[in-house]
């Protein structure tokens, strides 16, 4: 950590920062060498880092989990946070992992639920909200407060990336908080989610034809151009 920056295992008691609809289950210091997250397989080689987690609810229904480490020594200014996979709670680590050692503090998030069935949003509205958008916006946000508590100046850079699930993540983060990032990584982006869906649909549709009552009415699928996402924008790593 730079000269003047607070150790993170003592910021929660001393440094006086207020994180609004937020509670920091975790605090720690992890010394270097090898580390085991929670349903990972070992991470080896890291530099010493502190370990912070949290817990966000910014309205009722909503919880939101995030991880961030930051490296105890020659942290280079960055900010990366990675994206999530299908509907998984997953958390990217050895993407972490990999960041950590180049000297970024690393984030990721749980979007909003444990597990990786799709039946997570069941009556569950603010789940859907959460794992569309606003995991990863409240994520980064609190980040950065703690990262600005932590060593006593915010982050030069911030950067996003993400395949697939966290593809849609970027598309979401350039169109609706695009001061969240400074660059923006989309891989191979899953945010037409009609058109993947539409035969899953169909099928669940002709199952249930033969015990559906006759004043059912039908179901029909379409694919609409209007289910594609808005202009994006493109912005260049630096």
């Amino acid at each position: 950590m730079r000269a003047g920056s607070s150790p993170c295992w003592q910021w929660p008691h001393s440094s006086g920062l207020a994180l609004p609809d937020t509670v920091i289950d975790a605090a720690e210091p992890v010394p270097a060498g090898a580390y085991t997250p929670t349903g990972s397989a070992p991470l080896q080689g890291l530099p010493a880092f502190c370990r912070v987690h949290g817990t966000i609810s910014p309205v009722p229904g909503s919880r939101i989990g995030f991880e961030l480490w930051l490296p105890q020594q020659d942290w280079n200014g960055r900010l990366v946070m990675f994206g999530n996979s299908g509907y998984s709670s997953a958390i990217a680590w050895p993407q972490l992992a990999a960041q950590l050692r180049e000297g970024s503090a690393t984030l990721g998030t749980d979007t909003g639920h444990s597990g990786d069935d799709p039946d997570f949003a069941l009556n569950r509205p603010e789940a859907i909200v959460d794992w569309g958008h606003r995991a990863v916006h409240e994520s980064v946000m609190k980040a950065k407060a703690v990262m600005a508590a932590v060593f006593g100046q915010p982050a030069r850079r911030a950067y996003f990336s993400g395949c697939s699930t966290g593809g849609q993540q970027a598309f979401m983060e350039a169109q609706r908080y695009p001061e969240d990032f400074d660059g923006i990584l989309a891989g191979d982006p899953g945010h037409n989610r009609t058109h993947p869906r539409r035969p899953a649909v169909a099928r669940q549709a002709s199952r249930t034809t033969s015990t559906r009552p006759s004043s059912a009415p039908n179901v029909m699928c379409t694919d609409r151009a209007s289910t594609r996402s808005g202009p994006s924008e493109k912005r260049s790593i630096v």
